[in-house]
């Protein structure tokens, strides 16, 4: 499992990269306010695909940690038909409420709403892959996805080949479809097929939990739209260009969540409070790193997004010093999951991602984006805090292990 998290972990930050990358070129090359827009919508569209999916990208992983294969087969079997059904809906709904759009406009938000689709059923497969300690199959995913989209993007772009949104929404689903056919074949091989293998009513009923718990953490996509409505665009395209220096490397604490979770199913109260010890370090250490950031936080922006972001420095300089609350908040919800504690992540992310959307948009009406991003902060510290003193009670009151099941 080590091998599988280094693995994971450079593939990540390598992909990453690709992703800030992206953001970077197609916010230097149009405005603030359509990079706003953009962004803002790519959230909803985000949060979207987390409802349709009801939890299964991350039951998935646990379910076949404890060798429920059927179960596994039937979460992938309801996941690509989930994924293809919110595809559909999402078209069907920007068509009715982006009627002012050009055409062109509203291709380009289609194929992201495709490449969303893609990308969540990848990424409930992947955690299936990272589960059964297939390194190699991990890192080749997640590169395959990041490296084509990016490449795609950054040659028609210098090609001039036409709008840089549409050609950035055409590099994103070249990306995700490549990622779906390999991780799909890659599963039949393993003898993992998508098939309805037992009711998806039980299955339903025990991914709830989880489905509340990514539904709370994906919820923070819908900050730059609160910001969009009740500022401005530019303000929301600082404020996106701000959040978005940062969010890419999400995906390194997602991937650590899918490790952290089957790990903690399998392991004893010493190795879970192990595990706990090493993400409270990880963040004090990343906070002590992110601090001097922070403080050339005018001069990054400058120097990565161009002149016109420059009133977004005070910004970037919040979310770095933020940014490691944020990102292992995600693995110690992980680590409680893995514990049994399901339902308790559940109604705490849901608690906090209501507070969260609350003192944003309280922080933009009052103080516009940086109010906003001061909310956003404190209350990501406060949910951070939260889960490790939970993590740090459970670890102490000998939580039951779970025990695995045979073929596990």
């Amino acid at each position: 499992m080590k091998k599988t998290f280094l693995s994971a972990s450079i593939a990540r930050v390598l992909g990453a990269v690709a992703q800030a990358v992206m953001g970077i070129a197609l916010a230097r090359s149009v405005a603030p306010a359509e990079y706003g827009a953009v962004t803002a919508l790519i959230g909803v569209f985000l949060v979207w695909f987390i409802v349709v999916d009801v939890g299964m990208s991350s039951f998935a992983g646990r379910s076949y940690a404890l060798g429920r294969l059927d179960e596994v087969r039937t979460i992938l079997w309801f996941s690509g038909r989930a994924a293809l059904g919110g595809v559909v809906v999402a078209i069907a709904a920007l068509a009715l409420f982006v009627p002012g759009a050009s055409g062109t406009f509203l291709a380009a938000l289609s194929l992201l709403v495709v490449a969303q689709g893609l990308e969540k059923y990848c990424e409930t497969r992947l955690a299936v892959v990272i589960a059964a300690d297939l390194a190699a199959a991990v890192a080749t995913s997640v590169l395959l996805r990041r490296l084509v989209s990016c490449s795609v993007f950054l040659l028609l772009l210098v090609a001039h080949a036409g709008p840089a949104t549409l050609l950035y929404s055409i590099g994103m689903a070249a990306g995700a479809a490549l990622g779906a056919v390999h991780i799909r074949r890659l599963l039949l091989r393993r003898d993992v097929p998508a098939q309805r293998s037992m009711a998806v009513g039980d299955v339903l009923r025990r991914s709830v939990p989880f489905a509340v718990n990514d539904l709370s953490i994906q919820s923070r996509a819908l900050d730059v739209f609160l910001v969009a409505a009740l500022t401005s665009p530019a303000g929301a395209g600082f404020y996106a260009a701000a959040s978005k220096l940062t969010s890419p490397f999400q995906l390194l604490s997602s991937t650590l969540a899918a490790v952290v979770l089957p790990a903690t199913a399998r392991a004893d109260d010493r190795d879970r409070r192990r595990l706990l010890r090493a993400i409270v370090g990880l963040t004090a250490a990343l906070t002590v790193l992110a601090l001097p950031v922070g403080w050339f936080g005018t001069d990054l922006s400058v120097f990565l997004l161009g002149d016109a972001y420059a009133p977004a420095g005070p910004l970037v300089a919040v979310f770095v010093v933020t940014f490691p609350v944020v990102a292992l908040s995600t693995p110690l919800a992980a680590l409680l999951q893995g514990m049994g504690r399901e339902r308790f992540v559940g109604a705490q992310s849901f608690v906090s991602s209501v507070l969260l959307l609350a003192a944003v948009a309280a922080g933009a009406w009052w103080g516009d984006e940086m109010g906003a991003a001061v909310g956003f902060a404190v209350v990501a510290v406060g949910k951070y805090l939260s889960l490790a003193l939970a993590a740090f009670v459970g670890t102490r009151a000998g939580e039951p292990s779970v025990t695995t099941l045979p073929g596990a």
